[in-house]
């Protein structure tokens, strides 16, 4: 019986270190990838992110912007949300972004970021929110956010975006509010728009649509 119980407790130690090595293993990813997606912000006038250091502050939870949250099978705090709108912030979408797994609201918008929006955000499963309006984004809408099922609000018009709308779009069946105004969109309006039961926002003007 002795030797049963200094079994069990030697398999409980295991279970115990395997998952704390886990949980910081998990930590530690959040902090490297909230770090890359620093380095693409090349201007920061305001100074928001003086506080994304791993030196000066190893607690990523406390930074500017960042939300984070308890998530159960993994028993640590991970990032639920990252609101860094107007703070004029330039350069790009680190593709780093879609690797935050736990993501459940993205707001980088009112700043001046450049370049495409990453198609690496279709990892981003969870994700309720993405709010991306009012910036100097270009190139084509990916449309592989055409799988962000969770999806509630997309708000990504007031930028340079080219090209037409996914009919992807159509699978987005939780979305609340599209926002696409303000763009250089061209193309018919997709069909597959009509499946979005739930949508009581669609905000098109100011683009180059046509067709019926």
């Amino acid at each position: 019986m002795d030797y049963m119980k200094k079994d069990f407790s030697l398999i409980l130690t295991i279970l115990f270190l395997t998952c704390s090595l886990a949980s910081v293993f998990c930590q530690n990813q959040d902090l490297s990838l909230l770090l890359d997606i620093k380095r693409s912000f090349v201007q920061d006038p305001q100074s928001v992110l003086h506080d994304w250091s791993s030196q000066a502050n190893p607690n990523f939870c406390a930074w500017t912007g960042v939300t984070c949250g308890f998530i159960s099978p993994a028993n640590s705090f991970h990032v639920v949300s990252l609101n860094l709108s107007g703070f004029s912030l330039g350069g790009s979408m680190s593709p780093s972004l879609g690797r935050l797994q736990n993501l459940l609201h993205l707001d980088l918008s009112s700043n001046r970021l450049t370049g495409p929006i990453p198609t690496t955000l279709s990892n981003l499963s969870s994700l309720e929110s993405l709010l991306l309006y009012s910036n100097q984004l270009s190139g084509p809408i990916p449309p592989q956010l055409g799988s962000l099922s969770s999806l509630r609000v997309m708000r990504i018009g007031d930028n340079e975006l080219t090209g037409s709308i996914p009919s992807s779009f159509g699978n987005l069946v939780n979305l609340v509010t599209l926002g696409l105004a303000s763009c250089r969109l061209t193309g018919p309006i997709p069909r597959e728009l009509g499946q979005l039961t739930r949508l009581e926002d669609l905000v098109l003007q100011d683009n180059q649509l046509e067709g019926p």
